[in-house]
């Protein structure tokens, strides 16, 4: 997997089509004065000039980060035609893999044939900061859909290089590494024309100086390199080693065990206190 080396990431890569005149970034950019679609980067004059352009370097690996997220949700979303949690708040949400068994049965349908949720999920957020309480404990059994969105990989053909581990997700070892994964995988179904483009949000968000702060603390706390998201699309394609125009056999992968109109969605419910009220149903016994 390709990493980036650059330490400070150019501006005008950040900002995307429209160019650096709408580019904000709290903490980072300022309005320039007199300068019509001029930005520049803003510093302390108290602060030593090393340690700013280190703060800079930091705010902008996260700022990078919280907006593929964003791409992510907002691919997904687009996908599965509903809304799902908040950019910040994706990382803690995903690990039950829910969202990702939805997404398995979107693009190659019958592979999670039973979702495993727990009952009475409550979110509350609290001055920006994202707690889930009573019944939403992540279980064991919460691993099985993400288990369900492998398979789903499988039948998609995505290279085993853009794949997360298991434990990347449901024990947060490696989360930039799923937003990675959901990335590789938008750029192949929007090549198979079986899905939507994912969008470039660089420079288009804004998140605010604490938000910031805590994605680069958690980014600290994982201490491994950021995927190189900018990339992504020649390394797909090398690793697929297909031709512009070459048609893919993806729906000739689909085992004929798998039914190709979308199952009938059964969520299995399971409350803390009580497991063995797990509901054991499937789409065949009605």
């Amino acid at each position: 997997m390709s990493i980036h080396t650059t330490p400070l990431r150019k501006l005008s890569v950040m900002a995307g089509k429209n160019g650096l005149t709408d580019l904000h970034i709290p903490t980072i950019t300022e309005d320039a004065e007199d300068v019509v679609g001029r930005i520049r980067l803003q510093r302390d004059e108290k602060t030593n000039t090393s340690q700013w352009m280190d703060k800079q370097r930091t705010n902008l690996l996260a700022y990078e980060y919280l907006c593929h997220i964003g791409e992510a949700k907002e691919w997904i979303e687009g996908c599965l035609g509903n809304e799902i949690d908040s950019i910040i708040q994706l990382e803690e949400t995903m690990r039950n893999g829910i969202v990702l068994a939805k997404l398995a049965n979107w693009f190659a349908p019958g592979t999670a044939r039973k979702i495993f949720q727990v009952r009475a999920q409550k979110n509350l957020n609290i001055r920006n900061h994202f707690y889930v309480i009573k019944g939403s404990k992540l279980q064991f059994r919460h691993s099985d859909n993400i288990n369900y969105f492998f398979d789903a990989l499988k039948v998609a053909e995505l290279p085993q290089i853009f794949w997360f581990e298991l434990t990347d997700l449901y024990e947060k070892k490696n989360i930039p590494k799923v937003i990675y994964c959901i990335h590789a995988l938008s750029h192949l179904l929007a090549r198979r024309n079986m899905a939507p483009n994912i969008k470039n949000l660089l420079g288009q968000l804004q998140f605010t100086n604490e938000e910031l702060n805590n994605t680069q603390r958690h980014l600290d706390m994982i201490g491994l390199p950021m995927p190189n998201f900018m990339n992504l699309s020649c390394s797909l394609l090398q690793e697929l080693d297909e031709k512009v125009d070459e048609k893919s056999n993806y729906l000739q992968t689909i085992p004929a065990s798998f039914d190709l109109k979308t199952p009938e969605l059964v969520i299995e419910e399971g409350d803390e206190s009580d497991l063995d009220s797990i509901i054991e149903t499937s789409p065949e016994e009605g």
